[in-house]
């Protein structure tokens, strides 16, 4: 018994050879593939110990990659949908409703939105460029989109995209956070590297206009040394010299962990390390094991020992992985280290104990889905909407 809060296309069967979730995924530490955990259940995730007086449904559309950049991230992090899915249920939130997950690959947003049952909200993505593009589509819904981890600064316009809100805070924060440390510091020559990415040149150039502003009104005096773009190993090469040639000793990093690498072993194998060369990363989802992650590969051919060596003094400014602490979760009320603790049994287990866990990602994911569940609880019981009806 589907409620209607929101425009959506009309909904229609989904036959089993057209489902929106893959049947195997790859998120396992040696590669394998295996079945994935909910296919064989219309890509629905499972509930248990149903509550009889949930009669009627709310459907999200959780929309993010199982491969691609990301890897298989949605494999990941699916524990914590689950775990989050579970405690609703079991929850005092939205009574008489349940809450139900839909999972389908980014390359489904669309037809996940335009088959199966109604969605009435948007649980997507990860990736700063797919949460652009869904939004988009998602307008001609008129759906809510909720971003775990998307932290671009073009995503902070309302007026471009205003069915999105997000859980993790906009990349601008760290850049924020560096430049107010170099003033802190009293740094004054700076260094810029930046990735091909939009966010991460958007962060450079966030970085450059607030030394200017400031240059401009005379309240802090900067210099600009170089500013230097990476995709390939060349251009870390480059940009390692780049700051050699100029001795800049300050360096500003706008890159993700794959082309940091890059930066950090050419810096290790033309001896630029700390103290005397110093790089302040704006991170952007940076995982705890980039080091063993990408250490002996093409792009970071060096060993971890080595990276070790060249990271060592690195300042990162970012936001912070899954918590393992004796606080409580605001909304479930659950034990922060007990969330942790199952999060990474169910993880590993997948693929009988070849799992992959990603505790950079499934916080955001699992709080996802609880902002969802109490933004629904205030609209529906808190403000007595349950009447209200498909809009005209």
């Amino acid at each position: 018994m589907p409620i209607f809060l929101l425009v959506v296309a009309a909904a229609t069967a989904v036959a089993r050879g057209s489902l929106l979730c893959p049947a195997t995924c790859t998120a396992t530490v040696d590669g394998s593939s295996w079945p994935c955990r909910y296919y064989q259940n219309d890509c629905k995730v499972n509930i248990t110990s149903l509550d009889p007086s949930r009669v009627v449904d709310l459907n999200v559309a959780v929309i993010n990659p199982y491969v691609g950049g990301l890897g298989d991230l949605m494999s990941q992090v699916e524990p914590a949908i689950a775990m989050a899915v579970q405690d609703i249920e079991d929850s005092s939130f939205l009574p008489g409703y349940r809450l139900n997950a839909h999972l389908a690959a980014t390359r489904a947003a669309v037809a996940a939105m335009t088959t199966g049952v109604t969605k009435h909200v948007v649980l997507s993505d990860s990736c700063s460029a797919a949460c652009e593009a869904v939004n988009d589509a998602l307008r001609h819904f008129n759906v809510l989109q909720v971003g775990p981890g998307c932290i671009s600064v073009s995503l902070s316009d309302s007026e471009r995209y205003p069915y999105f809100t997000r859980m993790a805070p906009s990349f601008r924060f760290n850049v924020i956070s560096l430049y107010d440390l170099f003033r802190y510091l009293g740094f004054h020559r700076v260094g810029t590297i930046y990735g091909y990415r939009s966010i991460n040149n958007l962060a450079k150039d966030l970085f450059i206009e607030m030394m200017a502003s400031d240059n401009a009104a005379g309240n802090y005096s900067w210099t600009h040394l170089y500013s230097h773009r990476v995709e390939f190993i060349e251009d870390a090469t480059a940009a390692v010299e780049k700051a050699a040639s100029k001795d800049s000793r300050i360096n500003f990093v706008a890159l993700y962990e794959a082309e940091g690498s890059m930066l950090l072993c050419q810096a290790y194998k033309k001896n630029l390390l700390t103290p005397d060369f110093n790089w302040f990363v704006a991170a952007g989802w940076w995982n705890q094991n980039y080091i063993l992650l990408n250490a002996n590969t093409a792009n970071s051919p060096c060993t971890a020992d080595e990276l070790h060596r060249a990271s060592y003094g690195i300042i990162a400014s970012d936001r912070g992985p899954m918590l393992n602490t004796p606080q409580f979760h605001s909304l479930s009320g659950r034990r922060l280290d007990d969330l942790y603790s199952e999060y990474t049994n169910e993880c590993e287990s997948f693929a009988n104990g070849k799992g992959v866990c990603n505790y950079q990602w499934a916080g955001y994911f699992y709080d996802g889905m609880w902002l969802i569940a109490s933004v629904l609880h205030s609209f529906l019981i808190n403000q007595n909407r349950q009447r209200r009806r498909k809009a005209k």
